[in-house]
């Protein structure tokens, strides 16, 4: 590099893109600068045959991030009923439990990812859990269970959505946390309407834990007023 040109050089120093050739083998050397944040990116191509990359690495997700990429997921597949998708994301061992009302019960009916692919071409009817209020049995097909208490809702379009936040709105203990020890949660919240004072409020809250160093739904918690 003796016989380089000093101004070329000092362009270099500067960042100014730089191309010029060097001996016989005509080696090409370039320099660029790029003020994005992927930094500075030098490439060197010796004779054609070679060439090494040098980038800014960007910083990695937080749980907090993905867990929450996890649950948008979940719900944008439930709002199409595409149960496969949400099968994805369900614990491999645990299953998930689905929660009517805020209160888990560890009787809450729970599925397996292969169950949840098929639920809305399950024409069984389970026991879910009881009505509040009358405390008679939930006895529904799962397809009824998610038209009454899975997404009643257009939860998807939830502006409101909150990451471990368990907030009592109604008249229900919320118990999450007690029965999900080792969870994240999400949940997207629908306020309710002027025309009814606000009490047609619903939240469709999701728990996720990790395992194998991945992240699964194993909850799935429907909260509205009760009586």
């Amino acid at each position: 590099m003796k016989n380089v040109n000093p101004i070329l050089c000092k362009m270099m120093s500067l960042g100014i893109a730089c191309l010029f050739i060097v001996g016989p083998g005509l080696t090409v050397i370039a320099a660029e600068y790029a003020p994005a944040a992927s930094g500075f990116l030098a490439r060197q191509s010796m004779g054609g045959d070679e060439e090494a990359r040098q980038s800014v690495s960007l910083p990695r997700e937080t749980e907090e991030q993905l867990i929450t990429k996890h649950a948008k997921t979940v719900v944008d597949a439930l709002a199409e009923k595409d149960f496969a998708t949400v099968a994805d994301y369900v614990h491999p061992k645990k299953g998930v439990r689905f929660s009517p009302y805020a209160y888990v019960k560890k009787a809450h009916r729970s599925f397996t990812p292969e169950c949840v692919s098929k639920m809305m071409n399950d024409s069984t009817v389970y026991f879910w859990g009881t009505y509040d209020g009358s405390g008679h049995a939930i006895e529904l097909t799962p397809a009824e269970y998610y038209e009454r208490f899975l997404y009643q809702k257009d939860f998807a379009r939830a502006e409101d959505i909150h990451f471990d936040q368990l907030t009592e709105r109604g008249n229900t203990l919320h118990n999450a946390d007690e029965v999900y020890p080792d969870a994240h949660f999400v949940e997207f919240h629908l306020p309710g309407s002027e025309e009814l004072a606000g009490m047609d409020w619903a939240s469709l809250i999701m728990a996720f834990e990790k395992w194998n160093g991945q992240w699964y739904l194993v909850g799935m918690i429907q909260d509205q007023w009760t009586i």
